[in-house]
């Protein structure tokens, strides 16, 4: 549960809305330009939708509708028929700002398309915790399910619309700090993709609700945005540029925002194209952060 720049160069208004976004992201600003880059590339992207023209995309389409790729991070707004197993590795920052542990997750996740509008899916993570004073420990960790739409409007070949709904169960260990054992996390979410000839632009919004949480550590909401661009090199390589801020409302980090960046590759490494790998490294943009990188290998079989 991510993904590129028109090589024809021709002045459209999507082209811009990608290249104005990518000058503002690459600005490691206050909160308030990730905020308003983010959102307005989102508004930008479906509004160049409606004036772009349609594109003949060949193997890029899937049946009569347009299909995209899997990013890294970010998910892909079109529901599919897949395995992926994850393998990352996190070094992460404890409050006084010092390293404060690694932790290596271990994550499967699949997903089962009904049709070309809807999927559900299920991801299990399985942690390795690592402290800097401590012995290891592992634990499963938050179990998520989903629930995938699409919706495809009819004046375009080049766009989709969905959302839909994603559950996080109690499946971890608070006391190992490793999921959560008593919270449920609801996570509605709004999703858009739009494809520019070898570009792929996909945003997401994302609103989580903690519930059953215990005292007033936990967050009243957790408002996400994300965004991922793929360029496609070539059938067989893509380029991945994927963004990622979350605002926290309530509990113990009320008022945090926190920006990511992982820039990736996915490639075919036969000649099976329903086999794919995946590398990318997630990096900390804003002062307020909780690691210092991530390394993120995936493994994508497509069925």
């Amino acid at each position: 549960m991510s993904h590129r720049l028109n090589p024809s160069r021709r002045r459209r208004p999507g082209a811009a809305c990608v290249r104005a976004c990518v000058r503002a992201c690459v600005r490691v600003g206050a909160g308030p330009w990730w905020h308003v880059g983010l959102r307005a590339c989102a508004v930008g992207l479906l509004a160049a939708a409606c004036a772009a023209p349609r594109h003949d995309e060949g193997s890029h389409r899937h049946d009569e509708h347009v299909h995209f790729p899997h990013p890294l991070v970010v998910e892909t707004p079109s529901p599919d028929t897949k395995l992926r197993f994850d393998a990352s590795h996190r070094s992460e920052i404890g409050e006084d700002g010092e390293p404060d542990a690694h932790r290596t997750t271990v994550r499967v996740e699949g997903e089962y398309a009904f049709d070309d509008t809807i999927s559900l899916e299920m991801d299990v993570p399985y942690e390795q915790l690592d402290p800097e004073h401590a012995g290891s420990h592992g634990h499963l960790g938050t179990v998520e399910l989903g629930l995938k739409l699409a919706s495809y409007p009819a004046d375009t070949t080049n766009l989709l619309l969905g959302g839909g709904l994603e559950l996080g169960l109690p499946t971890g260990k608070d006391s190992r700090d490793i999921g959560s054992n008593n919270v449920l996390e609801i996570e509605p979410f709004l999703d858009a993709g739009y494809r520019m000839g070898s570009l792929d632009v996909i945003a997401f919004l994302t609103f989580g609700f903690p519930v059953n949480e215990n005292g007033d550590n936990e967050a009243d909401l957790e408002f996400g945005q994300q965004l991922a661009l793929i360029q496609h090199f070539e059938s067989s390589l893509q380029g991945l540029l994927e963004l990622e801020r979350e605002h926290v409302y309530g509990g113990e980090e009320d008022d945090q925002t926190r920006v990511s960046i992982t820039p990736g590759i996915k490639f075919e490494p036969t000649d099976d194209p329903s086999l794919q790998l995946g590398f990318g490294v997630s990096l900390p943009l804003t002062h307020e952060k909780d690691f210092h990188s991530d390394v993120i290998f995936s493994v994508f079989k497509h069925f």
